[in-house]
């Protein structure tokens, strides 16, 4: 496996418009859903959702290094690190509610995501959805 581990984001990497694609832009959103494809995805995987959401929501799909308009980029090797670079590029866009909701592997980096803007931010909570073994009803 080939990819980049390192603890500071490297230069350029943390350019929001390289890890969100957005179809539509809101001027003034009341809540920003980033949604977080699973392992082999890519962020077309939720394309469509845009028009399914309540108005006023502004919906973005996270593009992983190694994926569709990043594919000449190496994919990086640790969990940690894709959270922590999610975040950095993120961090201007969480003026805004925002809602993670990932898909499988997705899930794990959203949640990586939420405790790192936990660690920076004391505000909101992280709830965990899903199904599973062991979960309680």
């Amino acid at each position: 496996m080939t990819g980049v581990s390192a603890r500071e984001p490297a230069p350029g990497r943390t350019d929001a418009s390289r890890w969100l694609l957005r179809r539509r832009v809101l001027p003034d959103p009341a809540l920003r859903l980033v949604r977080f494809p699973h392992a082999g995805g890519a962020a077309t995987f939720f394309h469509g959702w845009q028009d399914r959401v309540p108005h006023g929501t502004e919906v973005g799909a996270v593009c992983y290094p190694g994926r569709q308009n990043r594919i000449a980029e190496p994919p990086l090797t640790s969990m940690a690190d894709l959270a922590d670079q999610v975040h950095a590029a993120l961090r201007q866009r969480l003026d805004r509610p925002p809602a993670l909701f990932g898909h499988s592997m997705g899930a794990v980096v959203a949640y990586g995501v939420a405790r790192t803007a936990g660690r920076t931010r004391r505000r909101g909570r992280v709830r965990r959805r899903g199904g599973g073994p062991g979960r309680r009803r």
